[in-house]
């Protein structure tokens, strides 16, 4: 194998990469074997459009390296100075960029080979487009980056954005499908910490990753069409965003999303279940809107008594429970209301929804046993399906609400601590809505009634066999 040659570039001197004399063995490095070395503090070396040289590397440490033909390397080492594209430029060997700037000027730089990013600045505006590994310890982005990934990126430190920026500028990342954007290391910092007003936008396609020990924030707002998940430590989702795909915590990890941001569910999200105590954690203060249909798998926990957080089940829109560790846990000042359909869809045994809510929708006990252990306010419909149950565990039902039992061995189960309060509609009273009443004089205590009549909203169509879990002391009846 040839023996590599070294190429440095003279100092005091602007010039093009094929002029001979402008480098110190009065040659021109273009072979696979040839070392250029560019430290020219305060001059430039120009790759003219229509040149095209090859490199076994490249060092550039002080000057400008303005590529505006071609340059194929095994290795581009950024250390300083600035390296500027006049062209779309691709590169299929590794990038080693550890201080100085990469200046795109509206082109793209096709990263398919390893990128190793320490410390350097890349600038836009013009595109990144990265399908091999990226290895990210400290990264600065700034004027309008665009950076749109297929492949592995593994960062360990932290992603800022906007230093060198003026305010207002945005920042755009795209994770394809095919991408892996992996949080690792010991945590601690930030991704995308922001530096100017404005917070880069993260389009999440394929999977968002952490497996840092510790905590990692993520400080983009975030539309994930993907998976988002935490698989090691805690993984702090900061800025709102619209959320579809898959999201949640494996083994030892917990994924938070809220932190006083806005968030939306668009189409179909699935939440899993990792198995851990809270999954997926909504906390300190924000608002959740969901206007698609989440597939709850996992235990889902609202509040954490910093802020208040709000989740909202739009007309239309879905919460179901498709498994028995399908869970919303109380974590304390935490709105929940229904509009849509809350269900459980999923699992023989035992789903609990574990706070007060609002419902102007349905609640759908559909499979197995759906829980409900605070009041239920407003004027929906609560429905049992043939052969399932719902259980009142405490609070109040407001009277406003329709039970219906909708076929035989559809279950009504009431704790002893549970009330039910009609409104006194003279127009319920006439459809012969269910009522439950406490009577604490009754004798003698029947731990099971059964509703053989009524209209369709209370028995089925009129089938005969719904049956109501009643302790003692409780009567069923007409509302009157």
């Amino acid at each position: 194998m040839p023996a590599t040659l070294t190429y440095n570039w003279k100092t005091g001197i602007n010039g093009d990469w094929g002029t001979a004399t402008d480098w110190d063995v009065v040659s021109v490095p273009n072979s696979g074997v040839a070392a250029a070395v560019i430290d020219a503090s305060g001059n430039t070396v120009t790759i003219g459009g229509g040149e095209a040289f090859t490199a076994g590397s490249v060092s550039l440490q002080a000057g400008t390296l303005q590529v505006n033909g071609s340059l194929t390397a095994a290795t581009i080492a950024v250390a300083g100075g600035v390296l500027g594209l006049g062209a779309n430029f691709t590169d299929a060997g590794s990038l080693i960029a550890t201080s100085g700037s990469v200046l795109l000027n509206g082109y793209t730089l096709i990263q398919s080979g390893a990128v190793t990013w320490n410390g350097t600045d890349l600038t836009g505006p013009g595109t990144l487009a990265t399908s091999g590994t990226t290895t990210i310890t400290n990264a600065y982005i700034d004027g309008g980056l665009s950076w749109t990934n297929s492949g592995l990126v593994q960062e360990s430190g932290a992603i800022n954005d906007g230093i060198s920026s003026a305010a207002g500028v945005t920042f755009a990342v795209s994770n394809q499908v095919t991408g892996t954007f992996d949080l690792t290391g010991t945590g601690g910092v930030t991704a995308f910490s922001p530096s100017s007003t404005a917070h880069p936008v993260f389009a999440n396609a394929g999977l968002l990753e952490d497996t840092a020990t510790n905590a990692f924030v993520f400080d983009a707002a975030l539309n994930s069409t993907g998976t988002v998940l935490a698989s090691s430590g805690t993984l702090e989702l900061q800025n709102g965003g619209t959320l579809s795909g898959t999201i949640g915590g494996t083994g030892s990890g917990t994924l938070q999303l809220g932190f006083g941001k806005a968030w939306t569910t668009a189409g179909t999200l699935a939440i899993l279940d990792g198995g851990s105590g809270s999954d997926l954690q909504f906390v300190s203060g924000g608002t959740w809107t969901d206007t698609g249909a989440i597939l709850d798998s996992g235990n889902l926990l609202l509040g954490n008594g910093s802020g208040t957080v709000a989740l909202a089940i739009t007309g239309g829109a879905s919460f179901d429970f498709t498994a028995d560790d399908g869970n919303i846990v109380n974590g304390t000042s935490a709105i929940l209301t229904n509009a849509g359909t809350l269900a459980k869809t999923g699992g023989t045994n035992t789903s609990t929804i574990g706070l007060a809510f609002t419902n102007s929708g349905t609640v759908d006990a559909a499979s197995g046993t759906l829980k409900l252990t605070g009041s239920v306010a407003g004027s929906g419909r609560l429905q049992i399906e043939a052969g399932d149950t719902l259980e009142l565990a405490s609070g109040t039902i407001a009277g406003a609400n329709t039970i219906a039992l909708n076929g035989a061995g559809a279950t009504l189960k009431l704790d002893s601590n549970t009330a039910a309060t009609p409104d006194g509609d003279p127009q319920r009273r006439q459809r012969a809505q269910v009522c439950l009443g406490y009577q604490p004089d009754r004798s003698t205590g029947l731990d099971r009634e059964r509703w053989v009549g009524g209209d369709g909203d209370h028995a089925g169509g009129g089938h005969a066999g719904g049956e109501l879990d009643l302790p003692d002391q409780w009567r069923l009846g007409y509302c009157v």
